[in-house]
């Protein structure tokens, strides 16, 4: 509320002005429908996007225009809509009914007074992914989630918008299955639109003047696109082109069935990698091409030689044992760590972070490119990186070089207790890139090591005292943090290998081990470090991060439901979460892939943000908390580098103020969740490649859902979860017994003389396949190949490889 204050005064001085205005902007006689509220039209007017008065108003703008063909659309001089066509389309609204209609938006100034009476509420939309029929966004009071049901109630919204919502009478609300109640509402405003109205699919005929275009994501609406727009190829012959992807815009949305809209430009072929990774990329709003390399005039050329008078400037640390330990296929690498013994019980421990924010000057236009990008993108075939390639080469911490650091250096004893602490800038000389495995050697006692080469006089003596000093540290820092009640919630993660088309040929887990908890811990400790600092000396620009406690509801949910099953969780802080779930979980994996699952659904995203009062970090159960450590693949690290340097002196302060650091903040949301869904499509259309590859695979799953057709597994070998449908099943019987989180499904395998009951941690084998005109990956469920059989009940979930018993 305290932003919409910041709103009002400017609604009065543009009000007037729209009301004169906002008929340019219209694109055809039902587009004010889409004029979402007058700060958002304004904003348009300001960066004058205006429309011609000459202009017949069935025509798209000379911006949009200009900014489709800049997108490779074809679209030249074509009418958007023929009056006929407008005509004929006038005619199948007046016969619609009024509820195929989308309500009207209520205005800004009415949404901010409904707001500031709390009879609305706002928050970020959240649309179902595997049901676009529900949408959430969180009570700010309660935390609970508000349900909307059905596009005409989200009204026009896409998710991540910012939305006003209206709660519905309570005779409207929707019971659960479980008995509890769950609040309903409907948008009535939309504050921000954060989604692009960009989709992504095929496009097939619809009638003799519309072509259809069917979105990827079921989110998005179905998108009605005039015949006389497609581009020349594609609307000479549209079967042609039935799986061959397409950007579309959305133009208007008059109706919750179709939008209407322009085709901007094509993909590329449906199952081709690099045309369903493109379509990955360009769905999620995600910049797939690298920094121009115009831009590189605000760099210095390479190569490129410290200054004496820098390195004076800098604490100067090229003598220490310094080395960084990545990944072996790592190529930027951020961050180094040291350590010196000081006294027989302390020592002095150093991380240090490449300098990004010292050649990437604040306000240029390759500045202003590289917070828009705000991320580095992994994908499983490509890295799409947030710096131009050249600064990644300045900043990546390559032993052999000088290079410019930030560092953290801690004054600690043996069980790493902080004594004191230092922040610096400072020149460093790398002594050797490690990777996991090297570090994870020596920590195993391997006495023949195969390291790589050690620069600056270094030996292996020195590498290997300083790893193992700073792995018992780790440990002691490890123990310390979950005591204080941390929570650590393991998602599996899948790694492929891939042949020279690109193609995998092998996929396993990527294992966590105790080399990357030992970087963990220190990468930790120096962004809790750096955030106390900032927050401490600039507070109204200290960008920051925070993870929001579970939602209230879900957890109390999975609580009651685990209870059920003999599983009693506590939920009341992190810690005890983590420390119920270490009970069952520590011998048996099959439950600790499920649990993880369960808990991991009630949980919210970690955010950033910047001058808030709640400052808490739930998974980590501290008050202070960002990031510092990734500059090379994150614009949030140089935000707190600009600042850092301004609180130590080496620079003035950036001129900002809160607004704009909450800016990069959300931009920096936005991009890194975006990322993150990114990757993981990256690696489920990876999966798919490699099951058709393999032809078919059969292997093992747990489950973790239940409903009355199907259930939910994850393959954990692939890192995989899917939904596995019962109905095409042949020679069975299925009873489905509902009993919340401890439903089963009884599955009579009539040849076997047995029957299988599938539920909650259940051990399944299935058949993995490929569609055949599609990369979707199907799931059958196999008979149980071991017999077992336990009369107790409530110890179920020990199940081995399936849940049988004999009839009767």
């Amino acid at each position: 509320n305290s932003d919409l204050q910041k709103i009002k005064p400017s609604v009065a001085h543009c009000s007037k002005k729209m009301k004169e205005e906002k008929k340019k902007y219209f694109l055809h006689s039902n587009f004010e429908d889409e004029l979402f509220s007058i700060k958002t039209a304004y904003k348009l007017h300001a960066k004058n996007y205006t429309i011609s008065k000459k202009r017949s108003i069935s025509q798209p703008s000379p911006y949009t225009r200009s900014k489709l063909a800049n997108e490779g659309s074809p679209y030249q001089n074509d009418v958007f809509l023929s009056p006929e066509i407008r005509n004929k389309n006038c005619k199948k609204r007046r016969k619609s009914k009024a509820e195929d209609k989308f309500e009207g938006l209520i205005e800004l100034e009415e949404a901010v007074r409904g707001l500031d009476e709390k009879t609305l509420i706002k928050g970020e939309l959240r649309i179902n992914p595997k049901n676009y029929t529900e949408a959430y966004i969180t009570h700010p009071e309660d935390r609970q989630d508000v349900l909307i049901v059905g596009v005409a109630d989200r009204n026009r919204a896409l998710d991540g918008d910012i939305v006003v919502v209206q709660i519905k009478d309570e005779d409207k609300w929707r019971k659960q299955q479980n008995g509890t109640v769950h609040k309903t509402g409907k948008v009535v405003h939309i504050l921000e639109l954060f989604h692009k109205r960009s989709i992504i699919g095929f496009v097939q005929k619809y009638d003799d003047n519309f072509a259809l275009v069917k979105p990827r994501d079921c989110r998005l609406p179905r998108l009605l696109v005039a015949v006389a727009t497609l581009p020349e190829q594609l609307r000479n012959s549209i079967e042609k082109y039935a799986d061959v992807y397409y950007k579309a815009q959305i133009v208007c949305w008059n109706t919750p069935k179709f939008a209407q809209g322009l085709i901007v430009c094509m993909i590329g072929k449906k199952g081709e990698i690099s045309a369903e990774t493109e379509a990955i990329l360009r769905e999620l709003d995600l910049d797939s091409a690298p920094v121009p390399e115009s831009l590189n005039k605000y760099l210095p050329p390479l190569p490129f030689t410290i200054s004496q008078q820098e390195i004076d400037s800098r604490l100067d640390l090229r003598k220490e044992t310094i080395f960084s330990i990545d990944p072996e296929t790592a190529r930027d690498l951020d961050d180094a760590l040291s350590i010196r013994k000081l006294s027989s019980d302390t020592y002095e421990v150093g991380v240090h972070i490449s300098d990004v924010s010292y050649f990437l000057e604040e306000g240029t236009p390759l500045d202003e490119k590289v917070s828009d990008r705000a991320t580095t993108i992994y994908m499983v075939d490509r890295v799409n990186h947030m710096l131009p390639v050249q600064l990644c080469l300045l900043c990546s911490l390559l032993p052999g070089e000088d290079k410019l650091t930030f560092s953290v250096i801690w004054e600690m004893n043996k069980q790493g207790n902080i004594i004191n602490t230092k922040f610096t800038r400072s020149v460093i000389h790398s002594c050797a890139q490690l990777s996991y495995s090297h570090v994870q050697d020596i920590m195993d006692g391997k006495e023949t090591l195969n390291l790589p080469h050690l620069y600056n006089g270094k030996t292996e003596k020195d590498i290997r005292e300083s790893i193992l000093t700073l792995y018992s540290i780790s440990k002691h820092l490890t123990a310390k943090r979950f005591a204080g009640g941390a929570l650590r919630i393991d998602q599996p993660k899948i790694a492929f290998k891939l042949d020279n088309d690109c193609l995998p040929y092998e996929a396993s887990l990527y294992i966590l081990q105790d080399s990357n908890r030992l970087i963990e811990e220190f990468m930790l400790l120096a962004n809790q470090s750096v955030a106390e600092f900032i927050h401490k000396k600039y507070p109204k620009v200290a960008l920051l991060r925070r993870h929001p406690p579970p939602k209230e509801d879900m957890i109390s949910r999975l609580e009651t439901s685990l209870n059920k099953l003999g599983i009693f969780i506590e939920t009341r802080t992190s810690g005890d979460l983590h420390s119920s779930l270490l009970k069952y979980t520590h011998d048996d994996p099959a439950r600790a892939i499920v649990l993880n699952c369960l808990c991991s659904k009630a949980m919210c995203r970690a955010l950033y943000y910047c001058y808030e009062p709640d400052t808490h970090h739930y998974a980590l159960n501290i008050d202070m908390y960002t990031h510092f450590t990734s500059p090379i693949r994150r614009y949030v690290d140089i935000v707190v580098h600009r600042v850092l340097a301004a609180a130590l002196g080496y620079s003035p302060l950036p001129s900002w103020d809160t607004d704009t650091v909450r800016e990069y903040a959300r931009n920096s949301n936005v991009k890194k969740y975006a990322a993150k869904r990114a990757g993981e499509a990256s690696s489920d259309l990876f999966t798919a490649l490699y099951i058709k590859k393999l032809g078919f695979l059969e292997t093992e799953a747990v489950v973790f859902n239940i409903n009355s057709h199907s259930f939910d597994a994850i393959v954990s070998s692939l890192a995989l979860k899917i939904r596995v449908y019962i109905d095409d099943l042949q020679d069975v019987e299925v009873e489905h017994k509902e009993n919340d989180i401890a439903s089963s499904l009884h599955i009579r395998w009539k040849q076997l003389i047995y029957t299988q009951i599938v539920q909650l941690f259940s051990e399944v084998r299935l058949l993995l396949k490929i569609q055949e005109t599609s990369l979707q990956i199907e799931a059958q469920l196999l008979p149980p190949s071991v017999l077992s059989y336990t009369s107790d009940s409530s110890s179920s979930y020990h199940s081995t490889m399936a849940d049988i018993m004999p009839f009767g």
